[in-house]
């Protein structure tokens, strides 16, 4: 089975055309999922291969994103934009390959960090850590998970509290439950978990299933 193909990409930043990794959808096999729903895949990890990279200027972002948002910046964000991302191309090293390891999948989701924080998305911005929170998990560094799980649950509840009509919001309560409760915060994850339990608008949300079965963890 073919795992990759190559979409053609302009960056916006600097001009450069590029071929980027993409990894077909059937090639896709998720194993099994932890508790703060990070899936463990057999074979190829599409995460690896979900943002962007500019192998020229190091600009990275969602697919969604890439064309657009440097236009939504303004001239001195854009221009520290620039600046950090030329410090990073001088200091790092990055394949973009189909090969990439965990480290280089690291680097490239701090980049992207750098992009979303830059434009204030805090959604964007608490995916991003999530994520680097399960692959410092595959490296079995858990002071790093933390600092990330720490940083998701910051940007989480900005989305939460400012964020109007603001999408998935049961899966985004679920994972200030989980992810508080996982930093040993048990009354801030009870509180959430509740939300999601107590409100009837969510009463066929899987994750309220979740969180009531978390819940035992509490008692």
């Amino acid at each position: 089975m073919r795992e990759f193909w190559k979409k053609q990409f302009e960056c916006p930043m600097c001009g450069t055309n590029f071929d980027s990794i993409k990894v077909f959808s059937e090639a896709v096999r998720v194993a099994s999922r932890d508790t703060d729903l990070k899936p463990n895949y057999e074979g190829v990890n599409p995460l690896f291969f979900s943002l962007i990279v500019c192998p020229n200027c190091y600009y990275t972002a969602f697919e969604q994103d890439f064309q657009e948002l440097p236009k939504k910046l303004d001239p001195e964000k854009l221009v520290k934009l620039k600046k950090v991302l030329k410090v990073a191309k001088e200091k790092y090293n990055i394949d973009l390959s189909e090969n990439r390891t965990l480290d280089d999948v690291i680097k490239i989701y701090s980049l992207a960090i750098v992009v979303y924080t830059l434009a204030g998305d805090d959604l964007k911005l608490s995916e991003l850590y999530l994520r680097l929170s399960w692959f410092f998990r595959e490296k079995k560094d858990e002071d790093r998970e933390f600092v990330a799980v720490a940083r998701t649950i910051k940007h989480l509840e900005h989305a939460y509290e400012n964020v109007k009509n603001i999408k998935d919001e049961d899966r985004i309560i679920y994972l200030l439950g989980e992810l508080n409760l996982k930093l040993g915060r048990r009354e801030d994850a009870r509180r959430w978990f509740s939300k999601l339990i107590e409100d009837k608008k969510y009463s066929d949300s899987s994750y309220a299933k979740f969180a009531r079965d978390r819940m035992f963890n509490l008692r």
